[in-house]
């Protein structure tokens, strides 16, 4: 199963982790449920996987919380000429 994503790389879809997952060290944003106190929060944090776990980007530390879905980086803004 696949949801839309509002950027246009991969067709905008998420794919699951039961479909496929991403090349080691690809990185990648993920669909992450962290706990809290009123129960699972979803959210999106660039992750990329390594010696087959999800590793957090910011602080190299491997991510525990359940993942779902992922999707590829958008591609970046191509700065024209003039703009500041």
């Amino acid at each position: 199963m696949a949801y839309k994503s509002r950027h246009q790389d991969n067709n905008g879809d998420w794919i699951s982790v039961d479909d496929k997952l991403p090349k080691d060290y690809e990185y990648v944003l993920a669909a992450v449920e962290t706990s809290s106190y009123d129960g699972a929060v979803p959210s999106v944090q660039m992750l990329f996987r390594r010696d087959g776990g999800w590793v957090r980007t910011v602080d190299q530390y491997r991510h525990t919380s359940p993942i779902r879905y992922w999707t590829p980086l958008p591609t970046p803004p191509i700065r024209k000429r003039g703009d500041k």
